[in-house]
């Protein structure tokens, strides 16, 4: 477990020093999508659609959030 720790630590590191010396990495060639997509179609695919899902709800919830917010705020004012 603390190998793995160790390289999530690493990869974080690598994408601040890309960042730092104004490099964008290509994250989609870099984890290997190209190669999944390639020979595994069907997993490929449904990664693609469990990243979509969650990223769009995750999404769709922070912009509720922040249109409750500003409806209690207009109510505040209003008062």
């Amino acid at each position: 477990m603390l190998l793995l720790v160790a390289d999530r630590i690493n990869v974080g590191e690598g994408l601040l020093a890309d960042l730092a010396q104004a490099h964008i990495p290509n994250i989609f060639a870099e984890m290997g999508s190209p190669a999944e997509w390639r020979h595994s179609r069907t997993g490929f695919v449904k990664t693609a659609v469990v990243v979509t899902a969650v990223v769009g709800t995750l999404m769709y919830l922070m912009r509720r959030r922040k249109d409750r917010r500003a409806q209690v705020d207009a109510r505040l004012t209003a008062d």
